[in-house]
Parts: C-alpha cells; structure tokens; sequence
C-alpha cells in the first residue's frame, strides 16, 4: 500500500478551520521509488510539527532537476509551520 498511517482529529464541524482542529499521528508514504515516514505529527492551533525520515526519493521522479541532484535522497528533518 503507498500510504499508511495512524492519525486522530478532533474539531467542531460547526466552526471548522486550521486554527480550531487538533490532530496527531504517524504515517508512511512510499513515492518517488522510496519511502518517506513521518512520526510525531501534531497540529494545533493552525500550527503543524513532525518529524520527518526520507529514505532511497528520487528527486527526479518527482520534478525536473539538475543531474546533480538527481541522486536518491535520504536523512531525517523536523519540520514545523503554520
């Protein structure tokens, strides 16, 4: 399966936005001939935090880039926004 994961959200339906649902999971995306996990997904108050495992992506099945970056990818990131 290319997509799996465990995640909860809670919100009211009534007053929906990024800013009210609460969420949290793990998942695992196989794309691009890799996989990538992520662990310790949480949203809140329209913010989001994970951390994030690449494993064996290539870059360029998934856009053009320059040969030099065309290498598959691997290594771990935190990343966070809102």
């Amino acid at each position: 399966m290319p997509v799996s994961g465990n995640f909860n959200l809670a919100g009211s339906l009534s007053s929906l936005s990024l800013s009210t649902i609460q969420g949290s999971g793990d998942g695992r995306l196989n794309i691009a001939g890799g996989t990538v996990n992520a662990n310790n997904i949480q949203l809140a108050n329209g913010r989001f935090t994970a951390q994030i495992q690449a494993n064996e992506v290539q870059p360029g099945r998934l856009a053009t880039v320059p040969a030099q970056f065309n290498s598959p990818v691997s290594g771990n990131f935190n990343i966070a926004g809102d």
